[in-house]
């Protein structure tokens, strides 16, 4: 660990003391003592922005500073746009019982919560969670979709960003026909395994999956990813009837990303490139 006493262009950071774990800053920003106060000056102004951000916004927001890709916004407003196309494509359902599974950190409560009666599923031990679940009066289910069979009476499940992270991802969907009640439908999103960023990290001999070691951690990372035909022949294996299934891209604005240029880069590529190389698979079924 590296302290250094920190300047931002003519203002200094707030104490000055910045702290920089400088074995995780990639290598091209700690080879040097000056660029070693750059990282020191963004890590110290990120996380005061934060941290101020979170004195001015409502418990239900939650301000994510940390994320290397990101600007530090609130995360709700990042991905809103993935539940409002889950929204449209369950037919924008009123008067529902609705199922989020994997629902941390509640995001799609503010979308389907207004007219349904909403419940989340999912292991967490997040505080803010924990809270934003009891200030909504949120009914949850703090179980594991690779154990729990427990018959469900929801009208609509949503099963989104979930199935990459799971260590078992067939005995999920098992165990998710044995929850879903007759006619439910349920919605599913995970990342294509075609996408064109995955090919190009390949290309380059990187890795698009996450370290092993995260299985141990909070937040296990994606350990496999998914082609749309193959998740739903899966799908089907396990019970479902398939509605519809198609690739489609699912990128936050560019507004939202540290490097707006890269983002803006990024997403058009994403809107020129055959849609089989889209960054997420969706697909619409019902038990």
């Amino acid at each position: 660990m590296q302290r250094h006493t920190a300047e931002c262009g003519e203002q200094p950071t707030l104490p000055a003391i910045a702290i920089v774990f400088a074995s995780n800053a990639p290598a091209d920003t700690r080879s040097t003592p000056k660029n070693r106060e750059i990282v020191a000056c963004e890590f110290t102004q990120l996380y005061a922005l934060a941290y101020f951000a979170r004195l001015a916004t409502p418990m239900d927001e939650l301000i994510v500073a940390d994320d290397p890709l990101f600007r530090p916004v609130d995360i709700h407003a990042r991905e809103l746009y993935r539940f409002q196309r889950a929204f449209e494509a369950t037919q924008r359902p009123t008067g529902k019982k609705i199922l989020d599974i994997g629902a941390y950190p509640g995001t799609a409560f503010k979308v389907f919560g207004q007219h349904n009666q909403y419940q989340s599923f999912g292991i967490t031990q997040s505080d803010y969670f924990s809270e934003f679940l009891r200030r909504n009066a949120i009914v949850h289910i703090n179980e594991s979709i690779e154990s729990y069979r427990a018959p469900s009476d929801a009208d609509i499940i949503l099963f989104m960003e979930i199935i990459e992270h799971l260590r078992q991802p067939l005995r999920a969907l098992q165990n998710l026909r044995a929850i879903a009640k007759p006619g439910a439908l349920i919605y599913v999103t995970t990342n294509n395994a075609s996408y064109y960023g995955y090919i190009l990290k390949l290309i380059f001999g990187r890795n698009p999956l996450d370290s092993i070691a995260s299985e141990a951690s909070d937040y296990p990372g994606h350990t496999r990813y998914y082609g749309l035909h193959e998740l739903m022949t899966e799908m089907s294996r396990a019970g479902f009837e398939i509605v519809s299934g198609r690739h489609l891209n699912l990128l936050p604005a560019v507004r939202f990303y540290r490097n707006r240029a890269f983002a803006a880069v990024k997403n058009s590529i994403g809107a020129v490139v055959p849609a089989r190389y889209a960054t997420h698979i969706e697909i619409v079924a019902r038990a």
